[in-house]
């Protein structure tokens, strides 16, 4: 027989044995001894245990890099960290998956429309159908089965479906005006859906951390307000407070009024949904229209026009304004009876005027030392007659030669 021939021969014979013997192995009525015994008297190729060898640890080293490639792509895959959703209720409606059909609720009324919602504001919004329905009137929700003292997140869901232009209640902004409270805790006051939302028929949801109390539970009370009745479509219950979201700005002083020439420092706060200011607070655009400008830091200066104006603080698509008027500046003259210029005094009664005899250098044009702090320095003659008059908005008295002082250009005498 020719020696490859017998090679292969051997290696099958070899393979096959190690088969038979793999399979006794695991058979419960074969001796280990037996097994082990067998085995010790093959003796394989040399050639054939480096080639198995080499195999084994390819085979060996290829699994774990495969093993090491799909935990980087489960890894790479995993979804950002979201809160979970515990409950959802269809308030005054049926079961929308994942809302479940009313309940836990006392008081109040429902209704259900068939006008198709626009969600596209919100961000995970809740089904049509959920929109379609309502709880309205004076009501309350006793949400039960959380952990007490457990902080969540308490959505809720609204949309004006009965006021606005074209709808069956006709009106819009201020139709309806109601507030909620979560576990006492004011939360809404006199809430308008239709101007939150921006019209009638627009989903809109408010986010707020509710704790549940002692027993457990999260109340949600809803009360009419300075409008018609209180409604709710849905809301949710999710896992974790919510994160803080800039939602308004205060603009302080609200408003102000200022003569022409003056100024006013406005500040910004910036505050979250539920009214708390946010940390750190985020930069702030200032800018104003009508008479005056404002700084890049909300100072704020009249100018010499007199009118209105709208100071306005922004942060991405937040803004909050304040409101400005400008008045004219009016001066009223106060005449006094005794005054001194130049050391030389004048008497008399209201409105007197005196000859006063200057004791400035003697020119042309003789300078008043004395009248330079506010602004009139010149005379053009070295005797005048002169009353007094007292600017006191300005704080400072002035003097003025009648009818021939030179007069500051920010001054009317």
């Amino acid at each position: 027989m020719p020696t490859y021939l017998s090679a292969r021969l051997h290696r099958l014979g070899l393979i096959l044995t190690f088969i038979i013997l793999s399979l006794l192995a695991s058979l419960p009525f074969v001796p280990a001894g037996f097994v082990q015994a067998s085995a010790a008297q093959i003796r394989p190729h040399p050639a054939s245990v480096k080639s198995a060898q080499v195999k084994s640890a390819q085979v060996k080293s290829a699994q774990v890099k495969s093993a090491q490639v799909k935990s980087a792509q489960v890894k790479s895959a995993q979804p950002a960290a979201s809160q979970t959703q515990i409950l959802a209720i269809s308030a005054g409606g049926g079961a929308a998956s994942p809302f479940v059909a009313d309940t836990d609720y006392s008081g109040g009324s429902t209704d259900t429309v068939t006008s198709a919602i626009t969600t596209s504001g919100v961000a995970n919004p809740a089904p049509q159908a959920v929109y379609q329905s309502e709880r309205w009137g004076n009501f309350t929700y006793t949400l039960p089965g959380f952990t007490s003292g457990t902080t969540y997140t308490l959505r809720l869901h609204f949309v004006e479906t009965y006021f606005g232009p074209g709808q069956p209640g006709g009106g819009g902004t201020g139709s309806r005006q109601f507030n909620v409270a979560i576990n006492g805790t004011p939360v809404l006051n006199n809430f308008d859906i239709f101007a939150a939302a921006g019209g009638a028929d627009i989903a809109l949801v408010k986010s707020y951390p509710a704790t549940a109390d002692a027993s457990g539970s999260i109340t949600v009370a809803f009360t009419n307000g300075a409008a018609d009745n209180a409604k709710i479509s849905g809301m949710e219950v999710l896992a974790g407070a919510p994160a803080p979201t800039l939602t308004s700005i205060a603009v302080s002083p609200a408003s102000a009024t200022l003569n022409t020439g003056g100024t006013q420092q406005f500040t910004a706060v910036a505050n979250d949904q539920n009214g708390k200011p946010l940390t750190p607070q985020p930069a702030i655009a200032w800018t104003s229209t009508g008479v005056g400008t404002v700084s890049a830091t909300g100072f704020y200066s009249a100018g010499t026009t007199a009118g209105t104006a709208t100071v306005t603080a922004t942060s991405g698509s937040v803004s909050g304004s304040a409101a400005v008027t400008v008045n004219p500046v009016s001066i009223t003259p106060a005449y006094l009876s005794n005054f001194t210029l130049n050391s030389t005094a004048v008497t008399g009664g209201s409105g007197t005027t005196g000859t006063v005899t200057l004791s400035s250098p003697a020119s042309t044009n003789g300078t008043i030392v004395s009248l330079s702090s506010i602004g009139v320095t010149q005379l053009e003659s070295k005797s005048a007659s002169a009353r007094h008059r007292n600017y006191s908005q300005f704080g400072f008295n002035c003097v003025t030669p009648r009818a021939i002082a030179r007069q500051p250009p920010s001054l009317t005498m």
